[in-house]
């Protein structure tokens, strides 16, 4: 299934990366691919935007709160509008 989904994104010129919060698979890949980058991740409801970034706020096995990358600043509220100017 995931060989299907790889092929046809990449088909569409993507370059896709896997990863579950429930298995923790790829969320150390995909943290260090976004570090130092502004990115926004969209969806419909309930496939798991929030999931995925609190899985990637929370770092369990760091103390130190400058091991956070993902700061919220700017983060007024999270959206599930379709067509809104939400601030």
């Amino acid at each position: 299934m995931l060989s299907d989904w790889n092929s046809r994104l990449r088909s569409w010129g993507y370059e896709p990366l896997f990863c579950s919060v429930d298995s923790k698979m790829g969320l150390d890949t995909l943290a260090s691919v976004l570090r130092d980058q502004t990115t926004v991740i969209l969806g419909p409801s309930g496939v798991g935007k929030s999931s995925l970034i609190n899985a990637l706020r929370n770092k369990p096995d760091s103390h130190d709160e400058a091991d956070n990358w993902f700061d919220p600043v700017g983060l007024s509220r999270i959206c599930a509008c379709v067509n809104c100017a939400c601030v």
